[in-house]
């Protein structure tokens, strides 16, 4: 075992469209921030480490999502419906835990 130490640096994604970011999912805050959106995290290497905010679309995808699992999201862009706000799209893909 080494006692090297890496650091661990975590940033927010800001996906522009066709983005994406895959690694280990390590869980969600709920209720955070002034919209009490979730924060999601995910390791992405060994040594980096990246939130990103949930919105409605996004949070469908995550539901049942556990911890330790391997996941892939892609923003796929905006969509402006003819009535309402314009929202974000994503797809997200998982790969099963091994047991």
């Amino acid at each position: 075992m080494s006692d090297e130490w890496n650091e661990v640096k975590t940033e927010v994604w800001n996906p522009e469209e066709g983005d994406q970011i895959s690694g280990i999912y390590l869980g969600v805050q709920h209720d955070v921030g002034p919209k009490k959106s979730n924060l999601y995290t995910m390791d992405v290497s060994e040594t980096k480490r990246v939130n990103f905010w949930g919105s409605k679309i996004l949070d469908s995808h995550m539901v049942g999502m556990k911890i330790g699992q391997q996941v892939k999201i892609e923003f796929t862009g905006k969509v402006k419906p003819e009535k309402g706000n314009e929202y974000k799209t994503y797809k997200v893909f998982t790969k099963p835990l091994e047991e």
